[in-house]
C-alpha cells in the first residue's frame, strides 16, 4: 500500500474522456462530463487529449461524480518518477501440497505415528506464530493415499470452528492421492464500509513420524514423513477489497479521517469501489519540488492511483483505463523520444500551475 501522499480515483466503469463531450468549448464540455468520466487539463484549465498531453508541462486528473469532480494534485512532467499500468491477475491463495510416500515407506514392516503441524503468521493479535497439529496412527502396510485419507478427515473436522485451511486428497495428475492444503479466504472484511482491512492467511506445513514400537528412547525419535512444496498466495493490486483499502486510506489527505472506528455519526464521502469486482490500475509516482518559508527548495513525494474495470472478450482484455493511459503515456514520454522520466522537457519554459 501507497505509504505517501496519495489520491485515489475510482472508476464506476463508465472509462471515457470528457474531451469527447459535445461543447464549443473546454469549460463546456467539462460541464457535461457524466459520473464516471476522467477530465484531464493542463495548468491553465484547458482539456488535455492524447495529442495535446506531450505539449503539456503540467495536468491534473480529474473523476466525475454525483458530487463534483474530485481531482488529484497538480502533476508535473519534470517531477514524474514513474508511471504503471497493471491488468488484473486472478486472486490465489496460500497453498501446500503434501506427499506422505516417506510416511508409507516407514509403515512398511512397523505401525508409525504422522504428525502434521500447520503455522499461521499472518495474526495481529498473536505474538507468536499460532500453529494447529493434525496426528495419524498409521498401522503397518498402510498406503500413502489411506494416510492423506485420514488427514482430510481429521484437518476438516478438527477444530472446525477455528479452521484456516480445507483439506483434499488430489484425484489424478502428477500430484494424485497427495494432501492438498488451500488456505480460506477472510471473511471478516467483507463490506465497503470494513474497517478491517484486506489480509491473507499465511502458513506453512511441517511433517515428521516417530515409532512407537521402537525400544527405549529411539520411540520418540521423529523421523522425515513428507515432501512438501508451498505456493504462495497472490493478492493482485486490482482486487476489490485493496482497491476498498486504497480509496478509504486516501481520504485521509482529504481531511476525512473519521471512517467508522467506533464514533458517530460517521460523515463522509460514499465509496466508487463495488464489491466484488475486479480492477485494472495506474500508479503514476511523482515528486513536485516546493518552496519552504526558510527559503529551501524540497520535494514531497506523491502518488496518483486510478482503478477501473475490464471486459474480457474472446480472450481479448479491453480495460476502461486505455483513454486516460493514452493520455498519461504521452504527458510522461513528451514531444521527444528521448525525454525520460524525472527531466524537464526544454522545448519550452516552465509555466507554474496555477490551483485551478
Amino acid at each position: 500500500m501507497i505509504t505517501y501522499v496519495n489520491t485515489v480515483l475510482v472508476g464506476t466503469g463508465v472509462g471515457s474522456l470528457a474531451s469527447a463531450n459535445a461543447g464549443a468549448t473546454d469549460s463546456a464540455k467539462i460541464a457535461a462530463a457524466t459520473n464516471g468520466q476522467y477530465i484531464v487539463v493542463d495548468n491553465n484549465g484547458a482539456l488535455v487529449d492524447a495529442t495535446k498531453a506531450p505539449y503539456a508541462e503540467a495536468i491534473k486528473v480529474g473523476l466525475k461524480t454525483s458530487k463534483g469532480i474530485k481531482w488529484s494534485n497538480i502533476i508535473k512532467k519534470a517531477d514524474v518518477k514513474s508511471l504503471t499500468y497493471t491488468e488484473y491477475k486472478a486472486e490465489t491463495e496460500d497453498t501446500v501440497i503434501v506427499d506422505f510416500s516417506k510416511a508409507a515407506t516407514a509403515a512398511t514392516s512397523e505401525s508409525v505415528r504422522v504428525v502434521l503441524r500447520l503455522t499461521f503468521k499472518d495474526l495481529p493479535t498473536r505474538f507468536r506464530k499460532w500453529t494447529e497439529s493434525y496426528e495419524v496412527e498409521v498401522a503397518a502396510g498402510t498406503a500413502a493415499s489411506a494416510i492423506t485419507d485420514a488427514f482430510v478427515a481429521s484437518i476438516n473436522t478438527k477444530n472446525a470452528k477455528r479452521a484456516r485451511v480445507v483439506a483434499s486428497k488430489i484425484a489424478s495428475d502428477a500430484d494424485a492421492n497427495k494432501l492438498k492444503l488451500v488456505a480460506m479466504p477472510y471473511d471478516d472484511d467483507d463490506t465497503v464500509d470494513s474497517i478491517s482491512p484486506a489480509n491473507k492467511v499465511r502458513f506453512t506445513a511441517n511433517a515428521w513420524l516417530t515409532k512407537p514400537e521402537a525400544a527405549g528412547f529411539a520411540s520418540k525419535n521423529k523421523y522425515e514423513a513428507a515432501v512438501i512444496k508451498k505456493s504462495f498466495g497472490e493478492a493482485p493490486i486490482g482486487a476489490w477489497k485493496l482497491v476498498r483499502d486504497a480509496e478509504a486510506q486516501a481520504m485521509g489527505y482529504q481531511g476525512i479521517l473519521n471512517r467508522g472506528e467506533g464514533t458517530w455519526p460517521i460523515i463522509k464521502p460514499g465509496m466508487n469501489v463495488a464489491d466484488g469486482a475486479t480492477y485494472d490500475s495506474i500508479t503514476l509516482e511523482f515528486e513536485n519540488m516546493y518552496h519552504t518559508a526558510d527559503d529551501l527548495f524540497r520535494k514531497t513525494k506523491q502518488t496518483l492511483q486510478v482503478f477501473d474495470t475490464f471486459t474480457v472478450s474472446d480472450n481479448t482484455h479491453t480495460s476502461k483505463l486505455a483513454g486516460l493511459k493514452a493520455v498519461l503515456d504521452a504527458f510522461v514520454k513528451g514531444d521527444h523520444a528521448s525525454v525520460a522520466l524525472g527531466t524537464r522537457d526544454v522545448h519550452e519554459p516552465t509555466v507554474v500551475p496555477s490551483n485551478n
